[in-house]
């Protein structure tokens, strides 16, 4: 994605999740820090583990061109929306202009939230 000039919306792990417990911190800081330096992309992260996102946020710089997500296969799933918020709610007042983030599944569906101020 540094390479490329023209503006791309790219999800970054269609079929794994960035957030499990075995990917080492040291490899999501990587992604970070390319997901960053092409600012001129907008990169979806989705994940099931909003909790494990939440741990690890201070840990991470939050560019604002990466949005976060979770799925939500159905109703007993629906806590993970309310701890992706939390996410935000904790690194947006680290991250200067917020973070944006994405929520898809079957039980509800939101682009962006306002940014933190």
């Amino acid at each position: 994605p540094l390479r490329w000039k023209k503006r791309r919306v790219i999800l970054v792990n269609s079929m794994s999740d960035m957030f499990h417990g075995d990917v080492p911190l040291s490899f999501i800081r990587r992604c970070f820090n390319v997901m960053s330096e092409a600012s001129q992309h907008t990169f979806q992260v989705l994940t099931k583990r909003p909790e494990r996102t939440a741990q690890l946020a201070a840990s991470l710089s939050w560019p604002s061109n990466v949005w976060m997500g979770t799925s939500v296969e159905n109703a007993d799933y629906t806590w993970r929306i309310d701890e992706l918020r939390n996410r935000e709610d904790r690194t947006s007042t680290q991250s200067p202009g917020g973070s944006s983030f994405l929520i898809s599944g079957a039980a509800a569906r939101a682009d962006s939230v306002p940014r933190a101020r």
